[in-house]
C-alpha cells in the first residue's frame, strides 16, 4: 500500500509503494490570454438599437436575452455578459504506478465528495503498450490498462480519490491511500452571437 503523502503547487504525489496502486493528482497551472473587460456594440447608420445575444444561434430571437440599449454605440463589461455563457466545467488527472504483479489486468478509481465514500467508479481505458497510448492503430494486439485518466464532470468542490487493481478473475486488491482535490477548470471556447434591433436597417459591427 501507500504510506507517504508529499504535497507541490501542481501534484500531489503518493509515494513508498508496496504491492497496489499508488495514486496521484496530476494539476495544471493554466495560462489563459488576457481578456478585454469589456466590448464595443456600434451601428452604422447612427441610430437608437437594442442589442440582443444569445450562446444558442438557433434558439428563436425573440428568446434571446436583451443586453443594452443606446444611441450609435455601447460599451458593455464583459461580467455582463456571463448569463450567455454555458457553466464552466472541472475535471481531474489521475495517474498511478504500474502494479508489479503480473496477474493484474486493470484498475479502478473510485471518488466521491466526501472522505472514504466514494459514490463513483471508472476503469482505467485499455491502451496500446507499443506506444504508450499514443498509436493511432485501430486495432492494437499489445493492449494493457492504462496507468491514467481523467475524471471529468466533476462539480467545483473537493472531491477524494482512491485507486484499486483487479486481475482477471475479478479479483480486487483494497484501497490505495486515498487523495484529495479541488478540480480544474476545464479550458472552454464559448461562442456568444449579437444582433442589434432598430428602426431602420443597421449594421452591428464589435471592437474592444
Amino acid at each position: 500500500m501507500v504510506d507517504e503523502l508529499e504535497l507541490s503547487n501542481t501534484m500531489i504525489y503518493l509515494l513508498s509503494i508496496s504491492a497496489f496502486c499508488c495514486l496521484l493528482l496530476v494539476g495544471c497551472l493554466k495560462a489563459s490570454a488576457a481578456v478585454p473587460p469589456s466590448l464595443v456594440f456600434s451601428v452604422s447608420p447612427p441610430t437608437n438599437f437594442t442589442l440582443y445575444g444569445s450562446a444558442n444561434l438557433s434558439t428563436p430571437k425573440t428568446n434571446w436575452q436583451q443586453i443594452a440599449s443606446g444611441t450609435n454605440s455601447l460599451t458593455v463589461p464583459l461580467t455582463s455578459l456571463a448569463g450567455l455563457t454555458n457553466p464552466p466545467t472541472y475535471s481531474q488527472h489521475l495517474a498511478w504506478n504500474k502494479s508489479g504483479d503480473p496477474l493484474v489486468t486493470g484498475y479502478y478509481v473510485y471518488y466521491g465528495g466526501a472522505s472514504v465514500t466514494y459514490t463513483n467508479r471508472v476503469m482505467a481505458p485499455m491502451v496500446n503498450a507499443d506506444t504508450n497510448g499514443d498509436s493511432l492503430n485501430p486495432n492494437p494486439t499489445n493492449l494493457v490498462a492504462a496507468t491514467n485518466l481523467f475524471v471529468r464532470g466533476l462539480d467545483n468542490g473537493v472531491h477524494y480519490y482512491a485507486a484499486t487493481c483487479f486481475n482477471s478473475n475479478g479479483l480486487e486488491s483494497p484501497f490505495s491511500v486515498e487523495v484529495s482535490a479541488m478540480p480544474n477548470t476545464d479550458a472552454v471556447s464559448t461562442v456568444v452571437y449579437f444582433y442589434a434591433k432598430a428602426n431602420v436597417a443597421t449594421r452591428l459591427s464589435i471592437s474592444q
